[in-house]
């Protein structure tokens, strides 16, 4: 168990549905899991897909 945060895995996660124009256009995924110096990790993944016109994909990472 980590001390600061009081967690042994995966504190949270989640997946929202992202809407352009009233139409599912892509998801975006996250979690926050602790890390090995007593604080936590936040991370997320954004996917838009390929009917929108600017296709991409997002991923990011905070140590907090």
């Amino acid at each position: 168990m980590i001390p600061t945060t009081g967690a042994v895995s995966l504190v949270a996660a989640g997946r929202y549905a992202i809407y352009h124009l009233g139409a599912e256009a892509g998801e975006e995924r996250w979690s926050v899991e602790p890390a090995a110096d007593g604080g936590v990790v936040a991370r997320g993944v954004q996917v838009l897909d390929a009917t929108q016109q600017l296709q991409c994909e997002l991923e990011w990472r905070a140590l907090l």
